[in-house]
Protein backbone atom coordinates (compact mmCIF):
# COMPACT_ATOMS: atom_id res chain seq x y z
CA UNK A 1 0.00 0.00 0.00
CA UNK A 2 1.35 3.40 -0.96
CA UNK A 3 1.12 6.37 0.81
CA UNK A 4 -1.63 7.94 -0.69
CA UNK A 5 -3.98 5.05 -0.19
CA UNK A 6 -2.76 4.50 3.12
CA UNK A 7 -4.08 8.16 3.68
CA UNK A 8 -7.63 7.71 1.45
CA UNK A 9 -8.03 4.83 3.84
CA UNK A 10 -7.74 6.81 6.98
CA UNK A 11 -9.97 9.44 5.36
CA UNK A 12 -12.72 6.40 4.63
CA UNK A 13 -12.09 5.38 8.37
CA UNK A 14 -12.46 9.03 9.74
CA UNK A 15 -15.49 9.65 7.91
CA UNK A 16 -17.32 6.30 8.45
CA UNK A 17 -16.68 6.72 12.17
CA UNK A 18 -17.99 10.30 11.95
CA UNK A 19 -20.76 9.25 10.51
CA UNK A 20 -21.61 6.04 12.80
CA UNK A 21 -21.29 8.58 15.93
CA UNK A 22 -23.97 11.04 13.83
CA UNK A 23 -26.53 8.09 13.72
CA UNK A 24 -25.82 7.27 17.33
CA UNK A 25 -26.80 11.06 17.98
CA UNK A 26 -29.58 10.83 15.62
CA UNK A 27 -31.02 7.89 16.56
CA UNK A 28 -31.13 9.07 20.39
CA UNK A 29 -32.64 12.66 19.59
CA UNK A 30 -35.36 10.81 17.79
CA UNK A 31 -35.72 8.24 20.66
CA UNK A 32 -35.98 11.30 22.85
CA UNK A 33 -32.88 8.70 25.17
CA UNK A 34 -31.56 11.59 27.17
CA UNK A 35 -29.48 8.83 29.09
CA UNK A 36 -28.10 7.75 25.83
CA UNK A 37 -27.65 11.28 24.44
CA UNK A 38 -25.90 12.09 27.89
CA UNK A 39 -23.95 9.40 27.68
CA UNK A 40 -22.27 9.91 23.97
CA UNK A 41 -21.74 13.73 24.86
CA UNK A 42 -19.60 12.31 28.06
CA UNK A 43 -17.85 9.74 25.65
CA UNK A 44 -17.26 12.68 23.09
CA UNK A 45 -15.62 14.77 25.34
CA UNK A 46 -13.89 12.30 27.28
CA UNK A 47 -12.12 11.32 23.87
CA UNK A 48 -11.37 14.88 23.15
CA UNK A 49 -9.84 15.29 26.23
CA UNK A 50 -7.65 12.04 26.07
CA UNK A 51 -6.68 13.79 22.16
CA UNK A 52 -5.55 16.95 23.85
CA UNK A 53 -3.52 15.38 26.25
CA UNK A 54 -1.22 13.22 23.63
CA UNK A 55 -1.20 16.58 21.69
CA UNK A 56 0.35 18.76 24.49
CA UNK A 57 4.53 19.09 23.80
CA UNK A 58 4.29 18.07 20.37
CA UNK A 59 5.09 20.11 17.29
CA UNK A 60 2.28 21.50 15.36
Amino acid sequence: MNADSAEEAFRKYELDTLIDNLKKYSEALKNGDADGMRALIAEGRELKEENLRHRVGQPN
